[in-house]
């Protein structure tokens, strides 16, 4: 039987400037090509290479803006400990026992300084899944390491920790 969900979080990326830098980037990789297309098409010479050239390009910007836009973190509570994935990065949950957790707390942390930006970071003993924000729930295992998994909710996070420990 399955333990009994808690607490549940989905993020996206969904900050405007994310959008804005896949735009541009798509723009950068694409017009370079989309150009000299034009001009073999303006002087009537149509090369084959360069149409599957830009074809390649536009296919792989296309897929990679797809990746950026449908990436997710979930984050789960439950009874019997804690649920995190980070897709398409992770397909299955990674399950945290409480009885490998010694402290949890809902802290503030700088993205950039701290983890050197958003998203799967992982170095040394210090680990980090995040979307997006500043705040994020921080939990330190018995054997010293830690990992930090970004929130959007929290204030509905710190209640829940503050019920639990009662």
């Amino acid at each position: 039987m399955d333990a009994q969900i808690l607490f549940t979080e989905t993020q996206k990326f969904r900050q405007w400037w994310v959008h804005l830098l896949m735009l541009f980037s798509f723009g950068v990789c694409n017009a370079p090509m989309i150009n000299l297309v034009g001009q073999y098409f303006e002087f009537g010479r149509l090369n084959i290479v360069l149409l599957i050239m830009e074809g390649i390009v536009f296919l792989f910007t296309s897929l990679f803006i797809c990746f950026i836009r449908y990436q997710r973190l979930e984050t789960q509570i439950k009874e019997d400990g804690i649920y995190v994935r980070y897709f398409p990065y992770q397909k299955q949950y990674i399950h945290l026992a409480w009885d490998e957790i010694s402290k949890l707390y809902v802290r503030q942390y700088r993205p950039l300084s701290e983890y050197g930006g958003w998203g799967f970071n992982y170095g040394g003993y210090k680990k980090a899944l995040t979307v997006s924000g500043k705040m994020g729930l921080q939990i330190e295992f018995t054997n010293g390491k830690k990992l930090l998994i970004g929130t959007q909710k929290p204030d509905e996070l710190t209640e829940l920790l503050n019920k639990m420990e009662k």
